[in-house]
């Protein structure tokens, strides 16, 4: 859908014995929740962009980070974490 195609006006329907959608209206405030809180567990997800990985110093900051990050995983599954 490109921008031609987009509605003039959306409605959104709030209730206004909530506090929050009040807000909306009366103090130009948007609630935004904690991810925490959120009911997918999957709505949240902040995703490595690889492309910033774009030297050999970054690449080995990123490998030993989720090395220590994941040691007890790795150890479990056998891994040497002393090899070169």
């Amino acid at each position: 859908m490109n921008n031609e195609n987009y509605p003039p006006i959306i409605y959104k329907y709030r209730c206004w014995n909530n506090e929050f959608h009040k807000k909306i209206l009366t103090d130009g405030e948007v609630y935004l929740s904690s991810p925490r809180h959120f009911n997918d567990p999957f709505d949240f997800g902040i995703v490595q962009n690889f492309l910033t990985l774009d030297t050999p110093e970054k690449i080995e900051r990123y490998v030993n980070e989720g090395m220590v990050k994941h040691k007890g995983f790795l150890l479990k599954k056998g891994y040497d974490l002393q090899k070169e």
